[in-house]
């Protein structure tokens, strides 16, 4: 029996280590993102001029894994929001169809991994254009969040601490151009820039599911006639293929593919098992005229641009899977 007893008493030790570590778990370091590290972003040099600054959206979004890639395998994410907003306008228009909408979201400790350490404010951003994500959608602050999306960096802003040239080291730099001529008159030819470090956040972007979560508040949870609302967590989860400029393929410079969608006609109080859904092939690549460049990819400027029906605005619902659940918070 006692040795049966230990055995127990050393699975939870293990179990409370596990969690342990997975509460420690290290961000990802965003020094990775760049290019020279093999990542998929490009940063500036320490005095960029105003043309220079097109490789901080070209890409503008790189995946945190195989950075020099599209496609990327979607991950999942829990936690609390901390705060949001909606179109806000501000993103920059020739990748974005609208703004994105923002959800500042602090991981449960399990996910803590899914930041970089560029993320200084602890919190990863799901970022999801407001034209394809219904207000409905939206959690709020306070909220209990759950996101599966494309794990990217934000290449639009690198966040360098400059470094200083090798043998010049009075000069700071970024690059190691920033150590040659004509940036750096005084600097030999052969020196590099020596200690730079980037601050790219990570973000869910785009969410392709979200679910979020609210408790608290009330809800009808019965279906008699009459029946009154009680304090109930609510569910209101969206699945979408739309994305936007972040989630166009040929806007990323590779070819065009086609996906599946699937779009509901269900109303918030059907049972999902009876949700009705069609199921349509249509391309999600909605470029506008010149943004398929020949990439570093191999991509064409010659492929051809299918054409996607534009989604439903966020007023009459999207055009993804909608669900709603309640579930009342007595027994």
């Amino acid at each position: 029996m006692a040795e049966r007893v230990l055995g127990v008493v050393k699975l939870g030790l293990l179990a409370l280590a596990l969690r342990a570590g997975a509460a420690l778990a290290a961000p990802v370091n965003s020094d990775l993102a760049t290019a020279q590290l093999g990542g998929g972003c490009y940063p500036t040099g320490i005095h960029p001029a105003v043309l220079d600054m097109l490789v901080l959206v070209d890409p503008e979004w790189a995946p945190l894994l195989n950075g020099m890639t599209v496609a990327s395998t979607p991950i999942t994410v829990h936690g609390t929001v901390q705060g949001m907003h909606g179109d806000t306008s501000g993103d920059f228009p020739a990748t974005h169809v609208r703004a994105d909408v923002n959800h500042f979201v602090v991981l449960d400790a399990a996910d803590a991994d899914r930041l970089a350490t560029g993320n200084d404010d602890g919190e990863l951003h799901f970022e999801w254009e407001a034209g394809a994500y219904p207000a409905w959608a939206w959690a709020g602050t306070g909220d209990r969040i759950v996101g599966m999306g494309r794990w990217i960096f934000d290449c639009g802003h690198p966040g360098a601490q400059p470094g200083n040239c090798s043998v010049t080291t009075s000069v700071q730099c970024v690059l190691d151009s920033d150590c040659t001529s004509p940036t750096c008159s005084s600097c030999s030819g052969m020196e590099t820039c020596l200690g730079t470090h980037f601050g790219y956040s990570a973000e869910l972007h785009p969410p392709q599911a979200t679910a979020a979560i609210r408790s608290g508040r009330g809800a009808i949870v019965s279906s008699r006639r009459g029946a009154t609302p009680v304090p109930a967590t609510k569910a209101d989860v969206y699945v979408s293929p739309y994305a936007g400029g972040a989630g166009d393929a040929a806007c990323s410079r590779t070819r065009p593919t086609r996906s599946i969608c699937w779009a509901s006609s269900a109303s918030p109080s059907r049972s999902p098992s009876r949700r009705s859904t069609r199921r349509t092939s249509r391309s999600t690549c909605r470029c506008r005229p010149g943004q398929l460049a020949a990439g570093r990819g191999g991509g064409s400027s010659r492929s051809r641009r299918p054409v996607a029906p534009r989604p439903a605005s966020a007023s009459t619902g999207g055009s993804g899977i909608r669900s709603r659940t309640c579930m009342s918070s007595f027994g």
